[in-house]
């Protein structure tokens, strides 16, 4: 079969970083693995620069690493760059992240806004993952028109699951972490526990009437400070942190109820993927999946009684869950792919 040529200029994916782990590096993975069997034709851009510089530094050598090899090639960039194309806003934006911060002296700050207001103004367009990032772009940087912004949420592969998949999940994670196999699990994923909410994770699980255990998936360099947050509210027997897993699909598939309190969450794709495998999934406003979300599911402080509620109640559980797995479903990579195509076709020419 003959690759697919969109336009004599090249495809060009930039993301710095080279990881397994992160929402972005997990999108642009899926969104490659489609275009390849779609047999598109591009390349993958990372930095080159040395591991130990800088962060702040880092950020502007990756800035003159995609200018240097700019050429005739069309970027579609998931950093902030100042000469993207195309720019996949999946890190938010920075100005509208900084409100939830004390005040900060780390330069690296300072290069992402200037970064990130040359790659506003000088791309041809944005691509957002969730309404809550156009809206803070509409309101940090007025001067950046609308007429040049797409939503387009994560997509996903939808996993096969049934009751002996879910079970044999769940007695090799209990197995594991020597979990009563009869009790729910409650489970969060990610790293950076403070952003990603995880003091109000153990606070939820805490204020629980229904006996449960609770997974911690992810790193953290201070998470003696919620192991002692989990021990002074009394809940330390009923937490298991588990630490950075590859095998994170055998705790969606183990787990009922997925729970994520981000402080600063452009999209979420870690919700995306537990209601994928059927966990019913409870995010906050600041995580912008909830946009794509019915408000049943959104954390307030009724929260806990909610859980409480779906966990007492078996029928009403599984219902909850069918409901998620369905609403992940609308969210297919195929789907995702087609819509991001249709904009680089549209700006490539």
């Amino acid at each position: 079969m003959n690759q697919k040529k969109l336009s004599p200029k090249k495809l060009v994916f930039l993301r710095s970083i080279q990881t397994s782990f992160g929402g972005a590096e997990v999108f642009l993975k899926r969104l490659t693995e489609q275009l390849a069997r779609e047999n598109i034709k591009f390349e993958i851009l990372h930095s080159n620069a040395p591991r130990w510089l800088a962060s702040w530094i880092k950020a502007w050598w990756f800035n003159w690493q995609a200018k240097l090899n700019k050429k005739n090639n069309f970027y579609f960039s998931l950093d902030r760059i100042d000469s993207a194309d195309i720019y996949r806003a999946g890190d938010g934006v920075h100005k509208a992240f900084l409100k939830t911060k004390s005040f900060s002296l780390n330069p690296l700050h300072l290069t992402y806004l200037i970064l990130e207001k040359r790659c506003f103004k000088n791309s041809k367009w944005i691509i957002c993952n969730s309404y809550k990032i156009q809206k803070e772009i509409e309101k940090y940087y007025p001067e950046i028109s609308q007429d040049k912004i797409s939503v387009i949420p994560n997509g996903i592969n939808l996993p096969e699951i049934n009751a002996e998949i879910n079970n044999q999940a769940k007695q090799k994670i209990c197995q594991e972490f020597s979990i009563n196999s009869n009790l729910p699990l409650i489970l969060f994923v990610g790293s950076g526990f403070k952003r990603k909410g995880v003091g109000e994770f153990l606070k939820i699980i805490s204020q629980l009437k229904t006996p449960v255990q609770g997974l911690i998936v992810g790193k953290d360099k201070k998470i003696k400070t919620y192991q002692d947050q989990a021990r002074s509210l009394g809940i330390l027997e009923k937490i298991s942190f588990t630490g950075q897993r590859k095998n994170i699909n055998d705790f969606y598939l183990a787990s009922d109820i997925f729970l994520f309190a981000p402080e600063y969450e452009p999209f979420g794709n870690v919700v995306l993927e537990a209601m994928a495998y059927g966990c019913v999934a409870l995010t906050n406003t600041q995580c912008g999946m909830c946009d794509f979300m019915p408000e049943k599911y959104w954390i307030t402080e009724n929260t806990p009684k909610f859980i409480d509620q779906l966990l007492q109640d078996p029928e009403k559980l599984k219902q909850a869950q069918s409901e998620s797995r369905a609403i992940a479903s609308q969210y297919s990579i195929e789907k995702t792919a087609e819509e991001i195509l249709k904009i680089i076709k549209k700006i490539m020419g």
